[in-house]
């Protein structure tokens, strides 16, 4: 009897402990390089893995694909003495990201209101419309360091249950990353989320 009183309380304990998420999100990103300083937006789709850790402390995982809204760029001539024009072109993003993150609930773990901080890990896939072919503008770059950014930020939302295994959670998380290949180019992203979560 004893022996299945201790199994039922680590079952207890370990239960209620590791949080499942699906979202879909929605926000706005600012575009900061030489020339260029525009808004556009971005949809994704993003999944997480959170522990809880003491009693209103979690850490977990995040994976977040965006495609974010084509937007022009301007490639001028190599040489200042060249007769060619500046030529604008369209780029189209998608973005990878993969974040480590904590969280602080106001109440309890992985229940309620919480506020977070993350490290962010982003790869982007660039694809390019109208870019000039000839000799006289530089070569797009294919660096594979070019594509990797980094950053960080902040996340805060509330997480509510519909029974005991299923809820829903919506946030609001802010963040900048950057390449250190091209120190000029910044990002700054502002996003909504709402989606679903299982416990267990």
């Amino acid at each position: 009897m004893l022996l299945w009183a201790l199994l039922l309380q680590a079952g207890l304990v370990y239960s209620q402990s590791t949080l499942l998420s699906l979202s879909a999100t929605y926000g706005v990103v600012s575009i900061e390089s030489p020339g260029i300083s525009i808004d556009k937006r971005s949809t994704g789709i993003q999944a997480g893995l959170e522990y809880r850790f003491r009693k209103r402390f979690s850490f977990g995982a995040e994976l977040d694909w965006q495609s974010i809204g084509t937007y022009p760029e301007t490639a001028s001539p190599v040489s200042p003495a060249s007769s060619k024009p500046a030529v604008t072109y369209q780029v189209k993003t998608n973005e990878l990201n993969g974040r480590i993150l904590a969280r602080y609930y106001i109440k309890k773990s992985l229940k309620g209101f919480y506020v977070g901080v993350f490290g962010n890990f982003v790869f982007q896939l660039t694809t390019t419309d109208g870019y000039p072919e000839d000799g006289a503008y530089p070569e797009r770059n294919s660096d594979f360091s070019d594509h990797i950014y980094r950053g960080g930020g902040l996340t805060y939302g509330y997480r509510f249950q519909f029974n005991t295994h299923l809820g829903g959670h919506v946030f609001l998380s802010h963040y900048r990353i950057w390449n250190n290949n091209n120190p000029d180019f910044r990002r700054t992203n502002h996003r909504a989320g709402l989606g679903l979560q299982y416990v267990f």
